[in-house]
């Protein structure tokens, strides 16, 4: 996954790669994320043997002398049985995968699992997508952006690559890049009708294209463009749609399997599905806002960038759908939904920014409804969380 995103964010100039513990696949306690640049400005060489001199380039050249020409680890140092035995040892940990870093004692937070590991396919996926939903990757998607023709690069491997793996993987950066595509598409209602149909064409088959993701946040966001539309009633549909998909068996970020998860975990990799295939239908993740374009006009954020739990942006969608339809039972109703999940953390987590926006939404319902002094109590838990 790493390669991948590494691969759809270099350009001509700079090329990045994810280095350390979690570039190699490692989730080390307490590592962070490394990230190191190659610039296309600078080239390094073994010898200073003439070379096509570039004006906008920098040159560097290495000195080789007391280099040793060994490249090898192994050899000539370790000879006979000992040889032996140790190309054994690396090819079993090789058929290990990733996993054979389950049998490091560095790796506190799998302490005491190694033992017990398996070469089971079905055990080695849970660990697989268990690993995935408490990794960094997650920082990373979020903050790709369709740059350095992000989107074309993954259609193109989409369509060359013979891997399932890579297709799968590919395919889930694309549909998040698809987030970030729809909310940069301009919407204005002073332009011509034609260019206004042109862009909600656009904007839509981006919308279509990022709900293979996660089950949910795709169809939130869709939600979010009607309403921005005043298509109050389409909003709602797609609302309750996505509402369904929130199920107590679906996976949420930096948490625990459940037994019930596990059984659908287990169902879908028995269809072959995959690891990251499987996201699509078992992972109800954040909505995602990277511009202010589909923000509801009644929010009112400096910063354009916004993670939002998927159940509180949907009860606080569907607040403002019915409060303008004037279906005051409904959005009531509304408000005490976002209320419970709130107070039940349902699919919010630990996280204080995610509980922040949460007490956000909370409060900018209850300020619409003229409740004052409960929205300012809301407002008043969000900055607390946030500092």
């Amino acid at each position: 996954m790493n390669r991948v995103c590494d691969n759809l964010s270099c350009s001509e100039q700079i090329v990045p790669i994810t280095s350390g513990s979690f570039g190699e696949g490692q989730q080390m306690c307490g590592s962070d994320l490394d990230i190191m640049y190659v610039s296309d400005y600078i080239e390094v060489h073994d010898n200073t043997t003439p070379i096509v001199f570039n004006p906008s380039k920098t040159y560097f050249s290495m000195m080789t002398d007391d280099t040793k020409p060994e490249n090898n680890l192994f050899e000539n140092r370790i000879e006979g049985l000992a040889k032996d035995d140790l190309i054994d040892t690396l090819r079993e940990l090789l058929s290990y995968g990733w996993r054979c870093i389950l049998f490091s004692k560095q790796l506190s937070f799998v302490s005491g699992v190694s033992c017990n590991v398996q070469h089971n396919p079905s055990i080695l996926c849970y660990e697989d997508i268990n690993k995935f939903l408490k990794s960094k990757i997650f920082y990373r998607v979020s903050t790709l952006k369709d740059e350095n023709n992000n989107f074309s690069k993954a259609v193109y491997n989409i369509m060359s690559c013979s891997s399932k793996k890579l297709k799968y993987s590919h395919a889930y950066f694309m549909s998040a890049l698809c987030n970030y595509k729809c909310q940069s598409i301009y919407l204005s209602s002073t332009i011509s009708n034609k260019i206004q149909y042109k862009q909600h064409n656009t904007c839509l088959s981006y919308l279509l294209m990022n709900i293979n993701h996660d089950t949910v946040s795709g169809w939130l966001m869709l939600a979010s463009y009607f309403y921005k539309k005043k298509q109050y009633e389409k909003s709602l549909i797609i609302i309750l749609y996505a509402l369904s998909k929130c199920t107590l068996d679906k996976l949420f970020r930096e948490t625990e399997f459940s037994v019930m998860q596990c059984l659908l975990v287990k169902w879908y990799l028995e269809q072959n599905q995959g690891v990251v295939r499987s996201l699509k239908f078992i992972l109800a993740d954040y909505v995602t806002f990277g511009y202010k374009t589909f923000f509801p006009m009644e929010l009112i954020i400096r910063n354009s960038f916004l993670q939002v739990p998927p159940v509180v942006h949907a009860h606080f969608l569907s607040f403002l759908c019915h409060y303008h339809l004037n279906n005051v039972r409904e959005y009531r109703r509304s408000l005490r939904d976002l209320q419970l999940t709130i107070a039940e953390k349902y699919f919010i987590g630990d996280d204080s920014s995610l509980k922040a926006a949460s007490y956000y939404c909370l409060g900018t319902v209850l300020k619409t409804m003229r409740d004052l002094e409960s929205a300012n109590q809301a407002f008043i838990e969000t900055v607390k969380l946030l500092h």
